[in-house]
């Protein structure tokens, strides 16, 4: 299996290779721009490996919630990719990324992911150990006042994220006092196993990805 794995839906755009198992991650941060660098890094990360595009066997994106900037240059790519080459896509919420992540760091079966909105809101989901070893949403990634957020009723959950650092004093006693971890970063290994298990099932497109930008008027309000 030949996956092309590409995350840009935070400032940082990571772009994955996974051949076999072998695993290989090309960044770019912040202070570079996703548009003007994201297909020079892509050629790169694949003439290392030579390979091309047309020998891919499937393209996973993270379609947000996230920077409506880099969730669009991210199905920009893989949407050109898949129609020009007829190559399956794989659509992962970057919030079930970031559980995924906590599952493989942390061996935590109950996560609840809060990552900072902007304009004083809190992307948010609550994900559960369903299967062997993938992570699924319990309830719809949402955005909520920071004050809002709940934990589950699952006494061993773990959140994960920056909302805590972010909007701390917004945040319930309840919420502050429990365990964080809120420098997690998510990684080539975390989407390949989301999307080989989509996969599996068939769970795929060809050409069309739709965002899940959660918020719907986020187009015209977002400044990222």
């Amino acid at each position: 299996m030949k996956l092309l794995t590409i995350d840009c839906s935070t400032q940082v755009c990571r772009l994955g290779l996974a051949i076999g198992e072998q695993r290989s991650e090309e960044i770019i941060d912040e202070s570079q721009r996703h548009t003007d660098r994201i297909l020079s890094v892509l050629d790169g990360l694949l003439s290392r490996h030579a390979i091309g595009v047309k020998q891919l066997d499937a393209i996973a994106v993270a379609v947000g919630p996230g920077s409506f900037t880099g969730v669009r240059v991210a199905i920009a790519v893989a949407q050109a990719i898949s129609f020009a080459h007829h190559i399956p896509v794989v659509t992962l919420s970057s919030l079930n990324i970031m559980a995924q992540a906590a599952y493989r760091v942390h061996r935590r079966s109950s996560i609840v992911v809060a990552i900072d909105a902007r304009m004083r809101e809190v992307y948010w989901g609550i994900y559960q150990l369903m299967s062997k070893r993938i992570m699924h949403a319990v309830t719809a990634d949402s955005v909520t006042k920071p004050e809002a957020l709940q934990l589950p009723k699952e006494s061993d959950c773990l959140l994960v994220g920056n909302a805590r650092p972010v909007y701390f004093d917004q945040l319930s006693p309840t919420i502050k006092a429990a365990e964080w971890d809120t420098t997690l970063v998510p990684g080539v290994e975390d989407m390949f196993t989301l999307a080989m298990d989509k996969v599996g099932t068939g769970d795929t497109v060809i050409g069309t990805v739709l965002p899940n930008y959660v918020r719907d008027d986020v187009a015209q309000k977002s400044n990222n």
